[in-house]
């Protein structure tokens, strides 16, 4: 039976609410120039007829300059509406899986908060009802709810956003020149579903990352991310987009981060409160991974609440993701149990009907009306008394 707690697999409804909330020609959220006070030139990394060895040290030493990296402005878009209002926020992260990613506006509040730490990652839409932090351990991801729709690493998205870790000890084939003049690396790597085929495009000098594709075994395409307008920092002597645009298919997702304000490896007071799960009053925590995705300390939805595994899209109406297996049929007939004696057998229907009057004895019940009225067949032995309605209907005990 599917999982009624699974997170809609259509987040970009749910992105798209968040956007729509934002109010238009806030000055406030209008986009940064992401390069406002671009640095040096980076300095050449890779020479003219570098191996695929020599690309991957390249890569993974730009990343190993990077301890932490914390972005004070971030605005986030949707690629198939760039028209949108802007949601705003914060963006910090550290290798291995510490990542965290917080937007919304000052008119609304909170809209967006994803993230991942050493245990587990999550994500909470604000627009997403019933409301709930969904997440999931890492060591429990393979086989989970979550990886219905995060069929990738979630660790993947700290290599979009340019801390790209690549697996020296992966088979690789390449590089392979581009038309544009950029070289290809193709390895293969272990995902939450298995095999994965994973697409590096680097700059033939810089070796910046400016694409990443992951494609499972059928060649389908699982996540992409383009990054540009990288910049240098010469404190840490590493490269970093301030532009990237993400693309998840089979969640129906697509986004632009623009980064502003970043500073590299400064101290970090209190990680623990920066990559901690969070908590928002009066929303449960749904574990992807456990069974069932039952919710921790989750109170049950309204009434008028969506179902458990819907989401509710910006026209108003509902995504259907998951449904738990339809009601038992209601029981056509009820007897209560007799102290002694066998039940008494259901009738058919005769011509005319007896006319039940529940403030007279059963002895009492005379009078009779025409067909199409309730069968009642009165039981008058002094125990409990039975009204019996045809195959359907429901016996009512009379008192």
């Amino acid at each position: 039976m599917k999982n009624p707690n699974r997170l809609s697999p259509t987040l970009m409804a749910l992105l798209a609410a968040a956007f729509i909330a934002a109010p238009v020609g806030c000055k406030a959220f209008e986009r940064r120039d992401a390069l406002a006070a671009p640095g040096p030139p980076a300095p050449q990394v890779l020479a003219p007829a570098a191996s695929v060895n020599d690309i991957v040290a390249a890569v993974n030493a730009n990343t190993a300059r990077v301890q932490n990296l914390m972005a004070g402005s971030v605005s986030l878009t949707l690629t198939d509406m760039p028209n949108l209002p802007l949601l705003s926020g914060t963006l910090s992260a550290q290798r291995p899986r510490r990542l965290r990613l917080r937007a919304g506006t000052s008119f609304t509040g909170p809209e967006i908060d994803l993230g991942s730490n050493d245990e587990l990652f999550w994500v909470w839409i604000r627009q997403n009802q019933p409301p709930g932090v969904y997440f999931a351990r890492h060591d429990q991801l393979a086989g989970s709810a979550a990886q219905q729709w995060l069929p990738i690493p979630p660790e993947w998205l700290l290599d979009a956003i340019g801390l790209v870790q690549l697996d020296p000890a992966a088979a690789y084939q390449g590089p392979l020149p581009r038309q544009d003049g950029t070289l290809e690396i193709t390895s293969t790597e272990t995902g939450p579903a298995g095999p994965l085929k994973r697409v590096t495009v680097v700059d033939p000098t810089r070796g910046w990352v400016v694409e990443q594709h992951l494609y499972d075994t059928a060649g389908q395409l699982l996540a992409s991310a383009t990054a540009r307008k990288f910049r240098y920092d010469v404190t840490a002597q590493a490269s970093l987009p301030s532009t990237v645009s993400i693309r998840v298919p089979r969640a129906n997702l697509a986004f632009t981060l623009d980064m502003a304000n970043v500073s590299i490896n400064q101290p970090v007071s209190d990680p623990a409160a920066i990559y901690g799960l969070p908590t928002f009053e009066g929303t449960p925590q749904i574990d992807l991974g456990r069974a069932g995705g039952a919710p921790i300390g989750a109170a049950p939805p309204s009434s008028n609440a969506a179902p458990v595994g819907q989401l509710r899209s910006p026209a108003g109406y509902t995504v259907p993701t998951a449904y738990t297996s339809p009601l038992p049929a209601p029981q056509r007939e009820l007897i209560p149990l007799q102290a002694t004696g066998e039940p008494p057998s259901v009738t058919q229907a005769p011509e005319t009907m007896p006319v039940v009057d529940l403030g007279r004895t059963a002895t009492e019940q005379t009078q009779w009306r025409s067909s199409g009225s309730i069968n009642a067949d009165i039981e008058a032995d002094g125990g409990p008394q039975v009204e019996r309605l045809p195959p359907g209907g429901v016996a009512l005990p009379l008192r």
